[in-house]
Parts: structure tokens; sequence; C-alpha cells
């Protein structure tokens, strides 16, 4: 277990010790959470992972996987002004491993170009602004993992990543590499998630070239089954992968979340990202499917509601 951290926090060091130039918000669109069981917890969900949107939060948690399962995912950010949308499957594998395939899309449709009716000439009453054309920016990413565990209470797993942005008229194509470890303990379970090792890159079709600096999430989540009640207590505590802290510190620097599992049918949620509000909502239906609900605050830019559905094959 030491050698196995040792190793991985070398390869953090490594990859960040290279002078790459970076975009502040390069790596924005892979920092917003998967599912809405993660998104009412606060999106502190790496030492839990273990579901199909393992292949995002810790791959290690694939190992973990009892049977194959398709999650489906429908967001709306900031009022509706941005739409996430999400495909994910993992299965288990023979020796304690198991495979994922996650795919989503964040996107803004409709932009709208406008110029005056006479560009000549300044606007005025008679010379106002008209809709020329309208774009859409798009961002796709594809996850491909594997977890397997090595010994008794240690999983090791990592996913290759995929990414193609678009932006008007200009597109973008990216790649990256993710590591994680979960270790359990009886009730306690420790995760760890190495994002972006290789500072994953992003080519632009203008030349540019834009770098996704290497980030650590760490969590630790306790489980405490409530037999009296026929209950279950999940509580996490986790770091905040963004390596901007500004104007954070305290509790308000980490997630937290707490689920509330009552007879493997009903579950409530409540948690908190970066000193903001979530909470959320899990029913499941005949052992089969389930349906989580997730709500997020934002007083700026609005509040944001999340919608996953899980199917177990």
């Amino acid at each position: 277990m030491r050698r196995i951290l040792l190793f991985a926090l070398g390869l953090t060091l490594c990859a960040s010790s290279h002078s790459f130039a970076s975009s502040d918000y390069a790596g924005e669109l892979l920092s917003l959470g998967v599912g809405a069981r993660a998104a009412g917890m606060g999106n502190a969900f790496v030492a839990v992972s273990n579901d199909a949107s393992a292949s995002y939060w810790n791959a290690a948690g694939l190992s973990l996987l009892g049977r194959s399962e398709a999650l489906l995912m429908h967001a709306e950010r900031f009022a509706g002004l941005v739409n996430y949308n999400l495909v994910s499957y993992a299965r288990p594998l023979q020796q304690e491993a198991g495979l994922g395939v996650l795919v989503f899309r964040l996107g803004i449709d409709g932009i709208k170009y406008t110029e005056l009716e006479d560009p000549g000439e300044p606007l005025s009453a008679a010379n106002r602004p008209r809709v020329k054309r309208t774009a859409s920016s798009a961002d796709y990413v594809v996850y491909l993992a594997y977890g397997r565990r090595l010994r008794e209470r240690l999983s090791l797993g990592g996913s290759a990543k995929l990414i193609r942005r678009k932006i008007g008229d200009n597109t973008a194509f990216g790649y990256g590499v993710d590591v994680g470890l979960l270790y359990l303990l009886g009730p306690v379970s420790v995760g760890l998630n190495l994002r972006n090792l290789t500072s994953s890159p992003v080519h632009w079709d203008t030349g540019t070239m834009d770098r996704i600096l290497p980030s650590v999430d760490f969590a630790v989540a306790y489980t405490q089954p409530i037999a009296i009640l026929g209950s279950k207590l999940t509580g996490t505590i986790g770091t905040y992968q963004d390596k901007d802290f500004s104007g954070l510190n305290g509790a308000d620097a980490l997630n937290l979340g707490l689920e509330c599992k009552h007879s493997d049918a009903l579950a409530v949620r409540i948690g908190s990202t970066l000193g903001k509000l979530t909470a959320g909502l899990g029913l499941r239906f005949y052992d089969r499917a389930g349906v989580d609900y997730a709500f997020s605050q934002h007083r700026q830019l609005g509040n944001s509601h999340r919608l996953s559905v899980s199917l177990w094959l």
C-alpha cells in the first residue's frame, strides 16, 4: 500500500513539474461531476464510487461492481443556460475487476451572432442589431476506464479520456489520463484520484494549445447501518479538485456529503460544494431501475438541477 501511494504521488509531482502553458479554465468541462447521486452528496464521491459513474470519479471503484449498470443523466446548469447530457455503462469482469465507458456532452445552443442593419452607420433607433446567424458551443468527452482489486482492501484503476471541443467555427482535440486508488477498511473507505497526469493537451485548429494541469481529488467516507430503522447512513468529505482556491478557506474549500438510504428503496441526500448547498432524492424500483434527482445552489448564476436514471442489467 505504501509503495503504491508513493508511486502515485511521484507521478503527480513529475506531471506538474513541467512548465507548460495552461488556460485557467481549460479543465472546467472536466470538473462538473457525474450523476445526480454524487451531486446531491456535494460531489464528495471519490471514496464512494461504487456505481456506473466510477469511470469519472475513481476508476478503482469499478472493481466493486456486483453487476452491469447503465447510467443516463441530464442536467441544466445556471437556470437552463447550459445543457449537460451523459451516458455511462459499467460491467464487472472476472478476477474482481470492472470495465467502464462514459460519454458526455456539455453545450450551449442557439448562440446569436448579431450585426447592425447598416454596418457602416452607428447604432440608432433606425439602425438596430439583427441576428446574422446562430451557432453552438459544445464539448464532448469519452472515458474508457478499468479497475481491479489488487488486495483484499486495495483497488487500483485508470481512465483514458478523449476530448473534442467546438466553439463557433473553431474545434479542438485533446486527451488525458486519470489514476485512482480505493482503500477499504471496514466501514471506512479512502479514495484518491489523480487527474490529468500528463497535463492533458488540448490542440486547437488555430494552432494554439491549452494544457489541463494535474490535480488531486481525495476523500474519506464512512458507512454505518442503522438496524432499528432499516437504513444505512453514509457520510463523506473530500477536497475540491479545482486548483484555484481564491476566496475559499476552511470548510468552504471542501465538499461534504451525507446519504441516508432506507431499505435500498429510498435515499435522501444533502451536501455542500464550496460552501453552496446541494440536496437530492433517490428512488429504486424492483431492484432493476433507479431515478435520482439533485439540486445545486448558485446565487449569482442561478440554481442547477440534475436528473439521472440507473438501469441494472
